[in-house]
């Protein structure tokens, strides 16, 4: 009997150990599952947590309108401010020693807006007085220990495109990048739709995996990149090309998200349909799973989670099977470090955002749910885990 109660204690102490987290308003909320408390905690800015390693949160500025995006690294007990970059593509290494970033090289960090861009104005209106290669894209990867920044691979930079009779440096960016076991993949695409590949690169070498049938969205709430060992899910822009997508048909695609952004938002952010593609790592086969957004492998890459008409879909590969759960996550989600469980923001239609975190156990899909003190709407809101 004793080692029943033993082993009850360890399991009590291991689940109580694990943390759900959110930002809201200058504010870090700590939800204890166990103890169903939520603990405060003030921040300097509404933040979007993009990794977490051995209880230490890394967080980075969460507006889409801001481009000297704040990096910060967080615990119950600090928040620190760690650099600043102007891409909002960060992602914590496995290790969690370093996070990779899209950077330019006459610009790192701390980086600072106003010097770009009259460096930029400057340079456009007088090419042959300036160096365009400062403005060339890199992939950069910032050392957590050394607080120091270094090139990890160039990706295509500037190249001269026709535009409105003139000739003109157009850029290629990446508009996600992660982590695989052999580098950081970035999934890229250029304004005229010409390039839309996905790479892997490394600090010696770099190749493409595979062509993408589709762009990938671009300074939105959806651009997504998920990485298990052999697989990549990314969310394409599905829309003709000649026929650019209105806010009308992307109300109708998202449905109950419209809401997020608005009509003149989902005008000017130019959100077709999107659609999640399974790409092999090695192979470059690549294959469409559903229409849907916020593609997520469980922490074993076994299954991927994923959004589709309002409800979460979860697609196991072994079976190839595909199982809805009737919940609406607001914003990102985040799988529990044992799999077992998804964290969420529950969408709520009479506030257009969500108040409550919810938590799906994905054997039997029973939800827990937990009322916040106020209302999160925020469209690119997240929770992320951490246990200790």
């Amino acid at each position: 009997m004793i080692w029943f109660w033993i082993l009850w204690y360890v399991l009590i102490s291991e689940n109580h150990a694990c943390h759900i987290v959110t930002s809201i308003d200058e504010q870090i909320l700590w939800l204890d599952p166990m103890a169903r408390e939520i603990y405060h905690q003030t921040a300097p800015e509404d933040l979007y947590f993009f990794g977490e390693h051995e209880g230490v949160l890394y967080a980075i500025t969460n507006d889409l309108m801001v481009f000297d995006n704040h990096i910060y690294a967080v615990t119950p007990d600090e928040i620190e401010q760690i650099t600043t970059i102007l891409n909002r593509n960060a992602a914590l290494s496995p290790d969690g020693r370093q996070f990779a970033y899209v950077g330019f090289p006459g610009f790192d960090t701390p980086f600072n807006i106003e010097t770009f861009v009259q460096y930029s104005f400057d340079a456009s209106n007088n090419p042959e007085a300036y160096d365009l290669s400062l403005l060339n894209v890199q992939i950069r990867v910032f050392d957590l220990e050394d607080r120091a920044s270094q090139v990890y691979a160039e990706i295509l930079v500037m190249q001269d495109a026709l535009i409105d009779g003139e000739l003109l440096p157009r850029m290629i960016l990446p508009t996600s990048i992660n982590w695989t076991t052999d580098g950081i993949v970035a999934a890229v695409r250029n304004e005229s739709g010409s390039i839309n590949e996905l790479r892997l690169y490394t600090q010696t070498d770099q190749r493409i995996i595979a062509p993408l049938p589709h762009p990938t969205f671009r300074n939105t709430p959806f651009s997504f990149l998920a990485v298990s060992p052999t697989q990549i899910a990314v969310t394409l822009d599905e829309y003709s090309e000649t026929d650019s997508p209105s806010a009308s048909n992307a109300q109708a695609t998202l449905e109950g998200q419209n809401a997020i952004v608005g009509d003149n938002v989902l005008n000017l952010l130019n959100i077709g349909t999107p659609a999640i593609y399974l790409i092999d790592i090695e192979t470059g086969e690549i294959s469409r799973l559903d229409n849907g957004y916020y593609p997520k492998w469980s922490p074993d890459g076994t299954q991927l989670a994923y959004i589709a008409s309002n409800q979460m879909q979860i697609y196991t590969i072994e079976t190839g099977e595909t199982q809805t759960y009737p919940i609406e996550p607001w914003g990102q989600y985040a799988w529990s470090p044992d799999g077992t469980q998804i964290a969420y923001l529950a969408y709520d239609k009479s506030i257009l955002g969500a108040d409550t975190i919810g938590i799906l156990n994905v054997a039997d899909g029973n939800i827990q749910t937990y009322p916040l003190s106020s209302e999160i709407i925020t469209p690119n809101a997240n929770v992320i885990w951490t246990c200790r």
